[in-house]
């Protein structure tokens, strides 16, 4: 299995709300929604953020968690029942929460989190334990973030749709 990850860019200074679904080799896809560009390739995703200043954003910025979640639901959403799922209104209230930075590497700049990935299916409460991991891209200047655990969440989600949460 190739362990390529997703990218991100997210552009907070841009309004562009246009969705936008191009195929390249090697099952790439991107798409464009919500300010942000996303590169899906396979089992591991990534983002990379724009930032102002320079360094690492931390496990608990809001960017990277909202990042998180994009990753994540974009993840779900490559399948046509996960698709259905959020069109349905069944997956809502996607969060990330009780994070907790479990490695800094000063010398890279780079933070190793866990978190709780939490979700409701039809309204009753759902979590999975994600790893994420945000490092500084210098050349880019901007922070790379790359979820682990994003297909736990997908066959979970799955599980779910096919059993209406019984």
């Amino acid at each position: 299995i190739n362990h390529q990850p997703s990218t991100i860019n997210h552009q907070p200074s841009t309004i562009n709300h246009q969705l936008q679904l191009q195929h390249n080799v090697v099952l790439r896809k991107e798409v464009m929604f919500n300010h942000v560009k996303a590169v899906s390739i396979s089992v591991l995703a990534a983002a990379i953020l724009t930032g102002c200043g320079g360094g690492t954003s931390d496990c608990t910025d809001s960017d990277v968690k909202d990042t998180v979640v994009s990753i994540i639901t974009n993840e779900v959403q490559k399948a046509r029942w996960g698709q259905e799922l959020f069109s349905k209104g069944l997956v809502d209230d996607l969060e990330v929460t009780r994070i907790k930075t479990t490695d800094y590497d000063e010398k890279l700049d780079r933070y190793t989190c866990a978190a709780t990935f939490s979700f409701t299916f039809k309204g009753k409460e759902q979590s999975k334990d994600i790893q994420y991991v945000n490092s500084y891209l210098e050349e880019e200047g901007e922070t790379e973030v790359a979820v682990y655990g994003a297909d736990d969440v997908k066959t979970r989600m799955m599980a779910l749709g096919m059993t209406m949460g019984r």
